[in-house]
């Protein structure tokens, strides 16, 4: 995988899905010193997926060579918006709208007496 540094000039580096994620939150938190943390690079706007990790280094080779006007048509091509492609990582997931309840712990309206036996003859 490659990520991009939506500030400056490229920044490419070809990382397993793991340590991509771990890597971007690194960033985004600013863990690790330096480009990332000297000039507050805290969001994920471009990335691609390879399989085979010479081709990711052949094409962050490519990118980099290319011109910052290219770089932000292709940036923009996917992320018109520049928006955060890795916002919310890291984070508590929202509560859901709903709850999982334990049905031992239930009462039923037909059990108003509070018996847990069958019923009645």
């Amino acid at each position: 995988m490659s990520t991009f540094s939506p500030a400056f000039p490229a920044r490419f580096t070809p990382v397993s899905p793991i340590a991509f994620t771990k890597r971007t939150l690194q960033h985004k938190n600013k863990e690790t010193p330096g480009f990332t943390s000297k000039y507050d690079v805290n969001r994920l706007v471009y990335y691609e997926v390879f399989r085979d990790v010479l081709a990711a280094i052949r094409r962050e080779k490519e990118i980099k060579g290319w011109t910052r006007k290219k770089k932000i048509a292709l940036i923009e091509s996917v992320n018109a918006k520049w928006q955060d492609l890795a916002e919310g990582w890291g984070q508590e997931p929202p509560a859901p709208p709903w709850q999982l309840r334990d049905p031992r712990q239930e009462t039923h309206p037909r059990d108003s007496s509070g018996s847990k036996t069958g019923p009645s003859e």
